[in-house]
């Protein structure tokens, strides 16, 4: 008996260490990859472009051409002055009465200006006095005398702007004291007129003045 329970004794020690041990579990292989030289030494790595920025995208622009800038042409002006040499009250109150007219007056270019048309009829109506004037080489009194100074005044202002001269005249061979022969010019209210046309690119205006001792008429672009 003693020996059949060591025997059933070694049984069951051989039997729990038979089952006791872990199982071995084969290792998983992965599968095998081939190495090429290439991929060990990479000749010509690809690389991903740069995004372009706001200030590189300026820089591949072409650069904007801006065009000069024209430099403003000065306004042609001219002036002319004449003496005022015979005072009398009613030939300077003529004198000033024309200056108002003129001086208010523009003339586009190619537009022609009329004396006559622009300072109107010279009667007492309008505030004319009488003054001495010539008439066939004599002199005589009759409402806005004097004003042919303004037209001499205004004539060689014109010649110094260049302006076309359409019509003029000039007293004959009357002497006048204010200018020099054969730079004066005569008007007489619907019959004899100065006309003076605007070869400018500008529209011109006139401004007279009458001073103490002289009339002043200036020439110029606006």
């Amino acid at each position: 008996m003693r020996r059949v329970a060591i025997m059933l004794s070694m049984v069951l020690m051989l039997f729990s260490a038979c089952h006791g041990q872990s199982r071995a579990v084969a290792p998983t292989l992965a599968p095998a990859t081939h190495i090429t030289p290439e991929l060990l030494h990479p000749t010509s790595p690809i690389q991903a472009s740069p995004t372009p920025t706001s200030s590189s995208r300026d820089a591949m622009r072409a650069p904007r051409l801006t065009p000069p800038i024209p430099t403003p042409q000065p306004l042609k002006a001219a002036t002319f002055k004449t003496p005022i040499i015979d005072r009398q009250d009613g030939r300077v109150t003529n004198l000033k009465l024309a200056a108002e007219s003129i001086s208010i007056a523009t003339v586009a270019p190619g537009a022609t200006f009329s004396f006559n048309e622009t300072v109107g009829a010279r009667t007492p109506e309008r505030g004319y006095k009488k003054a001495k004037i010539f008439v066939d080489g004599e002199k005589v009194d009759e409402y806005g005398g004097g004003i042919c100074q303004i037209a001499t005044t205004l004539y060689n202002a014109a010649q110094d702007f260049s302006m076309e001269i359409v019509e003029y005249h000039d007293h004959d061979e009357n002497e006048i004291p204010y200018i020099e022969d054969g730079e004066d010019a005569t008007v007489y209210y619907g019959n004899l007129d100065l006309k003076l046309k605007n070869t400018a690119q500008r529209t011109v205006k006139f401004s007279v003045e009458i001073k103490e001792w002289e009339v002043v008429v200036k020439i110029e672009e606006i």
